[in-house]
Parts: C-alpha cells; sequence; structure tokens
C-alpha cells in the first residue's frame, strides 16, 4: 500500500475548496431571480429580506459546522 503524502491531501483539499466555494459565488446573482419568480416575491423590501436571510443562514451554518467537520 503506497503512503499518500500530506501534500497531495493539502493540495486536493484546496482544490476541493476552490469549487466549492466557486459554486456558492456562481449561485448568488440567481438566488434573488429564484425567489421573485419561482416563489412571486415582487415587493422590493420583502425580496430583499429573504435574500438577505438566506446568505445569512447559509453563511452562519457554515460558520458554525466547519470546526465541528474539522474535528
Amino acid at each position: 500500500m503506497s503512503q499518500v503524502s500530506w501534500k497531495q491531501n493539502l493540495v486536493m483539499l484546496w482544490a476541493s475548496q476552490i469549487l466549492i466555494m466557486s459554486g456558492f459565488s456562481a449561485m448568488a446573482p440567481f438566488v434573488p431571480l429564484y425567489f421573485k419568480n419561482g416563489l412571486n416575491i415582487t415587493e422590493k423590501g420583502e425580496l430583499a429580506f429573504y435574500v438577505t436571510m438566506f446568505n445569512l443562514c447559509g453563511s452562519l451554518a457554515y460558520a458554525i459546522f466547519l470546526p465541528i467537520w474539522g474535528k
């Protein structure tokens, strides 16, 4: 059985993290469109609230569970 270098693991983790964060960033412009067209939220204030809550909850979940996953 060959031993995998820690450097190879680090590169794979780095690459996967870049892809995941790129996916989150690519999704961001479409969230307001989904709320507006898919969920029929048309009032600007309400739309802004839901988009903000969507982003806040995703970031908050990431911040809470990242140390747990790291263990």
